[in-house]
């Protein structure tokens, strides 16, 4: 049974920068509360009782946070969960981070979720069920959500290959970081929700630098090469929001507007003050 979730939180947020030079990009606020507050509050939904964060020594204020009671500030439906945090040092990506949590985890699978991307559902945390389901009746090396995007879009995501043409749940022959729109094997873009098998820690040793980092989409492509299943589902319906950059977080804004009911639940002195600018 899946329990853990690895929740990288370490990056610098340059593209955000100068905000998060202050506040970290997981902490903005998205309606009433941070946005890693929406990412921890999902997977708890999901009946994940135990959420490791990986955080950089400069936001200890996440922690501060998140456990100023002296208990998790998250509202669980499913029940106590246990917040642990780990430190990444060194901003080395999120292959990096996951492998340092390999002693929270042990020879348990355990879902990924990148802190500073949100999944708006209309039923919390059932994409993240959805994926659990996948593992335990298939036992995949790796279950990986992802989403269609548009072409121009490709070269910021990681794209798979798919192996088969069903739209609901396929396996992959290969994955890519970051193509250009001609070198695109798909537009399914990797949606920042992972399940993995212990296997994933053989797959991290090989993996190496590039860029400055270490990429998690090398240790998956490791996986398909040698033969292991990975499979993907798509976020069917939900909305994958990143806010590690602007854009994306105005968009967020939006979004979470409209399912707080749309107008009607912004104060009319802004509706007002929208109206005059446009």
């Amino acid at each position: 049974m899946v329990q853990i979730a690895v929740v990288p939180a370490a990056g610098r947020g340059s593209r955000l920068w100068p905000v998060t030079r202050v506040i970290a990009k997981e902490m903005l606020p998205l309606g009433y509360q941070p946005v890693l507050q929406y990412v921890l509050e999902e997977l708890a939904a999901a009946g994940i009782c135990h959420l490791h964060l990986i955080l950089a020594p400069s936001k200890r204020h996440i922690r501060d946070y998140f456990m100023a009671s002296g208990a998790p500030r998250l509202n669980s439906p499913n029940g106590p969960v246990s917040l642990t945090f780990g430190y990444q040092k060194e901003p080395l990506g999120t292959a990096d981070a996951v492998r340092l949590a390999r002693k929270v985890t042990g020879s348990s699978p355990f879902i990924v979720a990148y802190g500073d991307c949100v999944i708006l559902e209309k039923k919390w945390g059932a994409l993240i069920k959805k994926m659990i389901d996948v593992y335990e009746s298939e036992r995949p090396a790796a279950v990986l959500a992802v989403e269609h995007v548009p072409k121009q879009a490709v070269s910021r995501y990681g794209i798979v290959a798919p192996l088969s043409r069903r739209k609901d749940l396929f396996p992959i022959k290969g994955i890519v970081e970051k193509p250009s729109p001609q070198e695109a094997p798909s537009r399914l873009a990797l949606a920042a929700r992972f399940l993995f098998s212990p296997l994933i820690y053989q797959a991290l040793t090989t993996v190496e630098k590039r860029n400055g980092e270490f990429q998690l989409t090398d240790a998956v492509q490791w996986l398909v090469e040698q033969g292991h299943k990975v499979l993907c589902v798509r976020l069917d319906g939900a909305i994958r929001i990143d806010v590690g950059h602007f854009s994306g977080y105005y968009e967020g804004l939006f979004h979470w507007i409209r399912l707080q009911g749309g107008l009607t639940a912004i104060p009319k002195s802004l509706i007002r003050a929208l109206r005059r600018l446009s």
